[in-house]
């Protein structure tokens, strides 16, 4: 059995494996949100549910917690993309993966052109895939424009899948602490930041659930056959 050390440096490399292997079937590089779960997110490029994404940040050790507040610790996250080789040199350059932040508008997320809400949060988000020599770097903001991330090539299907296998055991409450990994997913939703309930997407193998969750209540809407995705609604 892997000591705590042994499953930290596993999965980080497991977790490193799907970042580069999702940068190179790219088409051109796009910044991810690391919240959320929308369709801009890393969440929903890993299809990984919501709770074992928290669970596999909370054992790569590049989110903490203080008291019940989850959030991402820089350090650890350099350290995380140094060691993986996944940061480049040490300007970043030739690296598949780039951690900033950026000015998001919440209206973008409830993907709602009447939306009046003008709120705007600094997020963190990953540039996933590198920038060709002599080309610009993606606008770290390209979700307020409406751009859409990268079409997914039937390769991303196998990266999925062996993700998915290699984070089996994080489902299983005795190899996370419960609640350590519910302070993770609470941040991840930014249930505190948004202020009212937005669809969330899921990879679902072969069909589409719309998931209402509200009060803490879960309602399946549909579930009906539709490639990959599953949509639900969570927030306040």
């Amino acid at each position: 059995m892997m000591d705590d050390s042994d499953d930290v440096s596993h999965l980080q490399r497991v977790f490193a494996t799907f970042n580069s292997s999702s940068s190179a079937i790219f088409a051109h590089p796009y910044f991810y949100l690391l919240q959320t779960n929308s369709k801009w997110s890393l969440c929903l490029l890993s299809g990984l549910p919501p709770s074992i994404y928290s669970a596999l940040l909370l054992k790569c050790k590049v989110v903490k917690i203080k008291g019940n507040v989850a959030m991402l610790d820089n350090k650890q996250w350099d350290v995380f993309q140094t060691s993986t080789g996944l940061r480049g040199d040490s300007y970043g350059r030739g690296g598949c993966m780039e951690l900033t932040n950026a000015r998001i508008e919440h209206a973008a997320l409830f993907e709602r052109g009447e939306d009046e809400n003008t709120t705007v949060s600094k997020l963190d988000v990953i540039r996933i895939g590198r920038v060709e020599s002599g080309k610009p770097p993606p606008s770290n903001t390209a979700i307020n424009n409406g751009e859409e991330p990268p079409q997914m090539a039937r390769a991303m299907r196998e990266v999925k899948d062996c993700l998915r296998e290699a984070t089996m055991s994080l489902s299983d409450g005795h190899e996370t602490k419960k609640n350590d990994v519910l302070d993770v997913e609470q941040w991840l939703i930014m249930k505190t930041s948004l202020g009212r309930p937005y669809f969330y997407l899921i990879q679902f193998n072969g069909w589409k659930r719309n998931e209402r969750i509200m009060g803490g209540g879960l309602t399946i809407n549909n579930n009906q056959p539709h490639g990959q995705m599953h949509s639900w609604h969570r927030g306040g």
